[in-house]
Order: C-alpha cells, then sequence, then structure tokens
C-alpha cells in the first residue's frame, strides 16, 4: 500500500445526535439539519444536534 494513501476517510462527515447519541450520519449538512428538524419536530423535549465530525465542531442546534 502507498504510503501516500490516507488509511482512513470520513465517509459521512455529518452527524445528528439526540441527547447526546449517535442517530443518523449524512454526507450532506442540509440532508443533516432537514432530519434534525424533523427528530425535533417529534421529539420536543429533546436536545437535537448536527455535528461536523472533521471538526469535532456545533453546527446547529435545533430549537423549538
Amino acid at each position: 500500500m502507498n504510503a501516500e494513501t490516507p488509511t482512513k476517510l470520513v465517509e459521512c462527515p455529518f452527524e445528528v445526535r439526540v441527547d447526546n447519541v449517535l442517530h443518523d450520519r449524512f454526507y450532506d449538512v442540509r440532508d443533516a439539519v432537514a432530519v434534525a428538524r424533523k427528530v425535533k419536530g417529534t421529539k420536543r423535549s429533546a436536545d437535537v444536534v448536527v455535528i461536523d465530525t472533521r471538526t469535532n465542531k456545533l453546527v446547529i442546534k435545533v430549537d423549538g
């Protein structure tokens, strides 16, 4: 194997987490946000966020 070839690729960099538990992963941030909003609509009291796993930073926290 070539030394310049990465051994691990980030396949789905965006995660939807519900109360700090992984709900789903997405390639596109728009898809992640759309699903996060749907989840928040069904689980009003839950803490629903989208995280960028490449930087481990919060993308959006879905409010009521």
